[in-house]
């Protein structure tokens, strides 16, 4: 058990000019000693379970956090929405290779000011890395238990063939051929240098800056037969002399999502989750607001940072001067760009302030101009005639538009950079590891008194246990199988088809129009109607549909005998606070629910060809998302239940666990 010292000042750099950096100091040190405390008591052994080691393992992500010497902020996007160009022009230097349409950047690079010179050290997995990449490589081809035996892995991986979405509802995933190789290439490399994974401290590599991309870009897979050990690298850290840099201020390249590897996806998903303090969101500002990678990420920020992420993430629309005129002056009953930026940054809650407009080209022709771009040429640049102002443009949105076309923006992202993304994000820091150790400080509590009553319950406490398990253990049975098993959640998926289907079809006289509209005019109903669905897919989640499946199951659970778990009275004032919890928690919802939107009507129906795109064929196409998304949305729903039934009954089976000496 591990036995905590009291941190110093000297340890929290970053504290130390913070007034209430003494506090935060205190309170992790008061908790460090509550765990000294239990470790030298008679109920040291709580420590050793795992409700104790997930809060051993929140306080030592706390003290982490505490001492480190820099905030880290992802650069994050698309895989074309130029974010390594603009790091590029934001430096004023080229440290992030530039890529056309494909993803570039394979590793997470953590870039950071040193006065000394510039430097490169790369970092290699440690084993429990390799293995969750390699458990996440194989999900992505279809292998979902991987065997022992490295060869027998190796000849599933080699009988793999590409295949589009399929399965009875279509929810199946496609198998990519850029996946099925990089699995066998990792393998590959992990056969041939199986040395440099270790269990831990993962092993180190200094190479000449210049040389980094070598190791840090996709580039080395252009040839196939190459031996490199590369793919079994987990990131790399760059140091240069950059005054463009803040001191206190780490930014992270990190590879691009959606592109033809999963494992980009993977690289980035998994260093959102584990490392960033906040993040530049980049968002090609032609394409579709409701781009599912956006969501995607948004709702991964949403899920890490809280609903607000105000202070933890920005926005950056790269490339405007790709906008034209239909993005600014669409058609009567359509939404500007305009429109869908300001809707996407209020479901986010990210300010105004946090928004930043960027275009290389624009940037280019500052730098020609002296660094003051003509108004006239920007105008022309975004296809605006005279006037670089279009009239649809917000009040909202105008001075953060005029930093566009005085420079294409950089000066902007510059200065947020340098002078206000440190600031904010040390500010929610501060207030997060506040809140954390707070509720840690009595979790810790909780924990010591819930193992002493445990300890002189007697036989009557662990009777009322068994009861209380018996019960949840049958609730994730009937939980476990088809959802006519579980009636609520059947009644559920028939209401919500019946009423998402009268939403999209109310009634012969609009089944009529749309069997008459030509293509284009179908895609412009797709993202109105993409929309009406999301919407109303939200309001029933939020008002009624996971408000009726707890209580179903509290109605269980309430009459139970009233026992300790963990801070509560009983599993009926558990589930509750469950219920509670999960009726506004967007960060669960974004990760389990579908959504309708997307960029084009086919997506996420797979492989399907349709000669003949009409009425007909959309109202088809559109009803199997429906299905689709209504069976996703009852699994995920399913699976929450059981997920928070498991956590009852976690904490049931600690109240009855034998001692032992």
């Amino acid at each position: 058990m591990p036995t905590y010292r009291l941190l110093t000042a000297p340890d929290c750099p970053l504290l130390v000019e913070d007034p209430a950096g003494a506090e935060l100091i205190a309170l992790a040190n008061a908790c460090g000693q509550q765990f000294n405390e239990i470790s030298n008591s008679p109920v040291a052994g709580v420590l050793n379970r795992d409700d104790g080691k997930k809060l051993l393992g929140r306080y030592d992500k706390i003290r982490e956090l505490l001492t480190r010497s820099h905030y880290r902020v992802g650069f994050l996007g698309t895989s074309s929405a130029g974010k390594s160009t603009i790091f590029n022009r934001v430096l004023q230097e080229t440290v992030a290779e530039s890529g056309s349409g494909q993803a570039t950047t394979s590793l997470p690079s953590r870039l950071r000011r040193r006065d000394e010179g510039r430097k490169c050290i790369l970092q290699y997995m440690t084993d429990d890395q390799y293995r969750d990449r390699l458990k996440k490589l194989c999900l992505e081809v279809g292998i979902g238990s991987i065997p022992d035996a490295e060869d027998e892995l190796l000849a599933m991986v080699n009988q793999l063939r590409p295949s589009v979405a399929g399965g009875e509802d279509n929810s199946q995933r496609p198998i990519r051929q850029d996946d099925i190789v990089y699995l066998k290439s990792f393998l590959d490399c992990y056969r041939g240098h199986r040395s440099k994974v270790r269990p831990g401290p993962a092993a180190t590599l200094d190479v000449p800056f210049d040389n980094r991309a070598e190791y840090i870009n996709h580039s080395y897979l252009k040839n196939a037969n190459q031996s490199s050990d590369s793919m079994l690298l987990s990131e790399a850290q760059l140091f240069i002399p950059n005054k463009n840099l803040p001191e206190r201020l780490e930014l992270c390249d990190l590879p691009g999502l959606n592109a033809s590897r999963s494992v980009d996806t993977i690289v980035t998903r998994d260093f959102i989750h584990q490392h960033l303090d906040g993040a530049l969101l980049f968002v090609n500002a032609a394409d579709n607001m409701a781009n599912a990678v956006v969501k995607d990420i948004l709702g991964r920020l949403t899920y890490r940072y809280g609903e607000n992420l105000s202070g933890r993430a920005w926005v950056v629309f790269n490339k405007s001067d790709t906008l034209t005129q239909p993005h600014y002056f669409p058609g009567a009953g359509q939404r500007s760009v305009f429109d869908n930026i300001l809707d996407l940054i209020r479901e986010s809650k990210i300010p105004v302030t946090q928004v930043c407009f960027t275009s290389s080209r624009l940037i280019d022709d500052a730098q020609e101009a002296g660094g003051t771009l003509n108004r006239a040429k920007a105008a022309d640049r975004l296809t605006l005639g005279n006037d670089p102002i279009p009239s649809t443009l917000p009040p909202d949105l105008l001075n953060v538009w005029e930093e566009l076309v005085k420079d294409g923006g950089v000066s902007r992202l510059r200065h947020l950079i340098l002078h206000e993304i440190a600031h904010s994000v040390a500010a929610q820091i501060r207030q997060s590891a506040r809140v954390d150790l707070t509720r840690l400080a009595e979790d810790i509590t909780f924990l010591a008194e819930a193992e002493k009553r445990r300890r002189t319950g007697g036989p009557a406490l662990r009777q009322k246990a068994v009861t209380c398990r018996n019960t949840v253990l049958w609730l994730r049975q009937g939980l476990a199988g088809r959802a006519s098993d579980f009636p609520v959640l059947a009644e559920l998926r028939d209401h919500l088809r019946a009423k998402l289907a009268q939403l999209l079809c109310p009634d012969e006289k609009h089944a009529s129009t749309l069997k008459t509209m030509p293509p284009g005019k179908l895609e412009q109903q797709f993202h109105i109607d993409a929309r009406n669905l999301d919407e109303t897919l939200i309001d029933m989640l939020s008002n009624e549909v996971i408000d009726k499946v707890f209580q179903k199951v509290g109605e269980h659970l309430d009459p139970l005998p009233a026992i300790p778990i963990g801070r509560y009275g009983g599993v009926g004032e558990a589930w509750q606070e469950f219920r509670r919890i999960d009726r506004t928690d967007e960060g669960w919802q974004n990760q389990a629910f579908p959504s309708f939107n997307s960029d084009e009507v086919l997506a996420g129906l797979g492989g399907r060809g349709h000669q003949h795109f009409d009425g007909e064929t959309y109202l088809d196409l559109m009803g199997d998302k429906v299905r689709v998304a209504v069976a996703q949305l009852v699994h995920g729903l399913r699976s929450r239940l059981r997920l928070r039934l498991g956590e009852l009954e976690a904490e049931l089976d600690r109240l009855l666990a034998v001692d032992t000496k």
